[in-house]
């Protein structure tokens, strides 16, 4: 169940990513505004830890995918947000190897 809300969820990021974010200059400024992206990591976050493999995978690919294309490089002002990246940043070596 856990392992399909996250494939529902990758689905959903992509989208949002390519149907919006990436059609519009500095799309990814328009995601610091809002609180989208601490709603979905919260859950997220939370199954990383989840006792079955696949929910950890699916969950490090839907984490991965956020890091890679939503969050911006450049500094955050935000506390909000760079409270979420630093949150992200620490939490995601718990699913990735080297």
């Amino acid at each position: 169940m856990k392992r399909d809300i996250l494939r529902r969820m990758y689905q959903y990021v992509v989208q949002l990513n390519l149907q919006v974010i990436s059609k519009i200059e500095n799309g990814a400024e328009l995601l610091a505004d809002t609180d989208i992206l601490h709603c979905v990591t919260a859950d997220l976050i939370a199954m990383l830890k989840d006792y079955y493999d696949s929910v950890r995978d699916q969950a490090c690919i839907v984490l991965e995918y956020i890091i890679t294309h939503l969050l911006r490089t450049s500094p955050l002002l935000s506390y909000k947000n760079r409270d979420l990246l630093q949150l992200l940043r620490s939490s995601a070596s718990i699913g990735f190897t080297d």
